[in-house]
């Protein structure tokens, strides 16, 4: 006697199949460590030798969203030819932010790929605004 499969099943392997490729093309950059703001401000107030690096351009760092106190900015287009500055900090855990967390992650798979402990802030700097978290605002 052959077993045959009961046709409810197809359906549940292929949602399980359609959910799982979703959550992966949410993930832009899968494997790199994510911090949402919360858990930034957690680890700042705990790991004082940890570093802030900003990757949104000049004007975004001096507009109305402001930026973290004591950021550095590299624009992710200047990351590459800027990572001998960052040596520095390779035995620190670093905290990449952009606006939304895109550019952070692909700046944080970068420096997690050149053996940096590095860290991406989920949501950017816009989620940290809506957590109402500190923000310097440069004078323009």
């Amino acid at each position: 006697m052959r077993h045959r499969k009961h046709p409810a099943s197809a359906i549940i392997a292929l949602a399980f199949l359609a959910v799982g490729t979703f959550v992966l093309f949410l993930e832009h950059e899968p494997g790199v460590k994510k911090l949402t703001a919360a858990q930034t401000v957690d680890l700042l107030a705990r790991d004082s030798s940890a570093v802030l690096i900003d990757v949104r351009t000049p004007e975004e760092w001096m507009g109305e969203s402001g930026h973290l106190r004591n950021a550095l900015l590299i624009p992710l287009a200047d990351l590459p030819d800027r990572l001998a500055e960052l040596e520095q900090y390779r035995s620190r855990p670093i905290i990449v932010y952009c606006r939304s967390g895109n550019r952070s992650g692909k700046a944080a798979r970068l420096l997690m790929e050149r053996g940096f402990d590095a860290f991406n802030v989920s949501g950017g700097i816009r989620q940290w605004n809506a957590g109402g978290y500190p923000v310097i605002r440069e004078q323009q």
